[in-house]
């Protein structure tokens, strides 16, 4: 720079200026940013984690209770409607019962048979929900 000043006839100035970076508020304000997105991501991968973890509990317990439903189907619930259906028909067939009973008696017996089929196919459906969220093939491989 060039500078007039009383009592100098000629004066020179020469300005040096040096950026320090750790002393920047910008610098520091981009390193707490860097900072919270770091702890944004692991934060976001404890909590997949953790839904991952829960997903697959929660297929598991979804296993258990359709299994559980599926036998108590098929061992209590299908044998006593066939047993009733069975007797109705007997005595439909001697005539102590009437035709309404009977059709009554066929219909339950045939409902039975259609929830164990509509629990089977629940039952799948949970373990293929069990088998995505443990990370696993959908598809049973064959080995030849």
């Amino acid at each position: 720079d060039y500078m007039l000043m009383p009592h100098m006839p000629d004066a020179y100035m020469l300005m040096v200026q040096v950026g320090v970076p750790w002393l920047s508020s910008r610098r520091r304000a981009e390193a707490d940013r860097a900072r919270a997105l770091a702890e944004a991501s692991s934060d976001g991968e404890r909590s997949a984690r953790n839904a991952l973890a829960y997903e697959a509990l929660e297929a598991d317990a979804r296993v258990k209770a359709a299994a559980a439903q599926l036998q108590m189907l098929e061992n209590e619930v299908l044998p006593r409607a066939e047993r009733a259906a069975e007797a109705t028909r007997s005595s439909y067939l001697s005539g102590q019962a009437d035709l309404v009973a009977l059709l009554d008696a066929d219909s339950t017996f045939l409902n039975t048979r259609l929830s164990i089929l509509r629990q089977r196919a629940t039952l799948w459906e949970s373990i293929a929900d069990l088998r995505r969220a443990r990370g696993l093939s959908l598809v049973e491989e064959v080995k030849p």
